[in-house]
């Protein structure tokens, strides 16, 4: 509106300014004498031309201002100024006027070529607009319309809720299938999107993968919950659409769509904050088992927020080597005889609070730093014990292995080198892996299982029974000992299932020629039951907690001693 204003008026000046130039190289073009400017004398024809060429300007100024109005009105003040000039010459036979008539003509040819240029301009310029707010891929509107789309309706405003729409498995598919492939997925996504998008919502592409929906909040001091509740429907109608069975290439896949949304203005105050805690949400559900539909909560981004500070307090522990190694003892229940340690790392916070291992280590796996802590307790966890197992050849170290680090192309070789420069035999060295391995590439991590037993390193399966692991993988990995996870030892004397799992397990390590090992063992009725049952290493509180270095020496030392 004040843009329409401002034009109106500054039509109206550049009006007032041509008229009062056209009148008065009206009258100078009537003065029969000279006008002297200081010792510069002028004829009226030059002053004439002067003025003819000022309101020229400022014709031109007008069509540039008010376009088509513009235009109309340079026409009608050149009419005006023309009409006594072809008076005079066609029925006064005063000819003298031919130059100001040609001037004439030249400023209609030259007010339309710019009337027509300033057209050109502002047609490739609306052509430039909507492909600014267009995915080229999928035809929606990209992420610049939508939150174009979003500030105007926070301007105006407006109430409404904003949905992420990811797409779980879309990156795998890529991958597996190619970007063509891809490609035609997210066009035929589109098209459902497109095609069920009501009054009152706005779609669009916001991502590789990721599609937003912006729905209206509905009528006012309606109940919130009952809101709440209508969005939710809402956005479940669309993970339907996408979850219908797709067609492409002769190939039918089926894809898994999530979904995280806020309103605004309760969830953020701008598009920028919408935005991060859509973010925020889709980071904490993301790879979770539960509902395909999730609201933001406060509480995701204050978890988030503590996590980022324990990755921070991660990434500084490992350059300052901060971070504290203690190693529990591993007992043959047979014998009684120690086996080896495994090492547990330990970190704590800024103000020497204990972080839970569990909770560090998941977000080192998230953040990629979990190559770093591997590598770090295996450095450290080595040299700690290379003289240690110089005296006692048959110690077994044992070290914890992210499942994606032991498919990175070189593991195997990096493990061997470390061994070789640290003058750490090959053989006390155990690799602890989980279950998670056998949703990674099997190939590349059979290859570096291999290269490490050839080269006499241990490989353990750790936490058994509750991953991925089938008989059939088992079967192609070479592993020494499997090691039951804690949870099926808690509940061996109250549940009897597990009780005849703990046994399958045990049962089953011995057919592929491996040793099991019983993890979380905290009494004696628990042990002699694992011994009966056939379990050959036992660890847990029973036989010793975690501890550091100096007391797992006295340990080994009195073993020795006692032998």
């Amino acid at each position: 509106m004040q843009k329409q204003l401002k034009t109106r008026i500054s039509i109206i000046v550049l009006t007032f300014f041509a008229v009062v130039v056209t009148i008065v190289t009206s009258r100078v073009t009537s003065m029969a004498r000279n006008l002297e400017v200081g010792r510069l004398v002028l004829s009226s024809s030059q002053i004439a031309g002067v003025l003819t060429n000022i309101r020229l300007i400022l014709l031109v100024a007008m069509v540039l201002v008010g376009k088509k109005t513009g235009m109309i009105i340079s026409y009608v003040l050149i009419l005006i100024s023309t009409v006594p000039m072809i008076i005079q010459m066609f029925f006064l036979q005063k000819w003298d006027g031919i130059p100001g008539l040609a001037n004439t003509v030249c400023s209609v040819i030259l007010i339309y070529v710019t009337y027509s240029f300033i057209n050109n301009i502002n047609h490739y310029n609306k052509i430039l607009h909507l492909l600014s707010q267009q995915d080229p891929l999928t035809g929606m509107h990209n992420l610049t319309a939508v939150r174009d789309y979003i500030d105007k309706r926070i301007k105006a405003g407006k109430e409404f809720y904003i949905s992420f729409l990811y797409i779980e498995n879309f990156a795998q598919l890529n991958d597996m299938m190619g970007r063509d492939f891809g490609n035609s997925v997210l066009k035929s996504l589109a098209g459902r999107f497109i095609g069920s998008t009501v009054e009152g919502e706005y779609g669009g592409k916001n991502g590789d993968s990721e599609f937003v929906i912006v729905i209206d909040s509905s009528k006012e001091n309606k109940d919130p919950v009952a809101e709440r509740l209508e969005v939710d429907a809402r956005v479940k109608q669309f993970i339907k659409q996408v979850k219908r069975p797709l067609i492409i290439e002769n190939t039918e896949i089926t894809l898994e769509p999530r979904a995280a949304i806020v309103r605004y203005p309760d969830d953020g105050g701008d598009i920028n904050e919408l935005y991060r805690h859509l973010d925020d949400t889709i980071a904490h559900y993301r790879n979770q088992a539960g509902a395909e539909v999730s609201f933001y909560d406060a509480s995701v981004t204050n978890e988030l927020t503590e996590n980022g500070k324990i990755e921070d307090r991660l990434f500084k522990a490992l350059s300052t080597d901060e971070i504290h190694l203690v190693f529990q003892p591993q007992y043959n229940l047979r014998t009684g005889k120690l086996r080896g340690f495994e090492t547990l790392s330990r970190l704590e916070d800024e103000e020497g609070k204990s972080i839970r291992p569990d909770k560090f280590i998941q977000i080192a796996e998230k953040s990629n730093l979990i190559f770093r802590v591997d590598n770090w307790v295996l450095i450290h966890a080595i040299k700690r014990f290379k003289d240690v197992v110089k005296e006692n050849p048959d110690l077994v170290i044992s070290v914890n292995i992210s499942a994606n680090h032991l498919q990175k192309p070189g593991y195997a070789e990096f493990v061997l080198r470390t061994l070789k420069e640290n003058e750490f035999p090959n053989k006390n060295l155990e690799i602890e892996i989980t279950e998670t391995v056998f949703a990674s590439a099997i190939e590349n991590v059979k290859a570096a299982m291999d290269k490490l037993r050839q080269n006499e390193v241990k490989v353990a399966l750790d936490d058994f029974g509750t991953g991925y692991a089938s008989l059939s993988y088992l079967s192609q990995l070479p592993v020494n000992l499997l090691k039951i996870d804690k949870s099926f030892v808690d509940k061996m004397h109250t549940s009897c299932e597990d009780m005849d799992f703990i046994k399958l397990i045990i049962s089953m390590g011995h057919v592929l020629h491996a040793e099991v090992l019983a993890e979380g063992v905290e009494s004696v009725e628990k042990k002699e039951a694992l011994l009966e049952w056939g379990c050959d290493l036992v660890q847990g509180y029973l036989t010793g907690k975690p501890m550091e270095f100096e007391k797992a020496v006295e340990v080994i030392e009195k073993e020795k001693g006692s032998v």
